[in-house]
């Protein structure tokens, strides 16, 4: 899997996690980050960067994840995690 979908599935992967433990640890249901990671479905753009958060995802990893979703340069996301 390419692109902003295999990156967020990866780090959760990277945790080890489940989706049903991401999805809790973020607050989101285990269907939305199935749909996220398989391309059914797109996240806003701060849903995203939470979540990448939530994750652990470092800063300039989570400016790629968003870029590579469409939203272009988000430099806004400045914290480290």
């Amino acid at each position: 899997m390419d692109g902003w979908q295999g990156a967020i599935k990866q780090a959760r992967r990277a945790r080890k996690w489940s989706r049903r433990q991401a999805a809790e640890a973020a607050g989101l249901g285990e269907a939305t980050i199935e749909a996220w990671e398989t391309g059914r479905r797109h996240p806003r753009m701060e849903n995203l960067i939470a979540y990448c958060r939530t994750l652990g995802v470092t800063a300039t990893e989570r400016r790629r994840i968003v870029a590579d979703a469409g939203y272009g340069d988000a430099r806004h996301d400045t914290a480290e995690q």
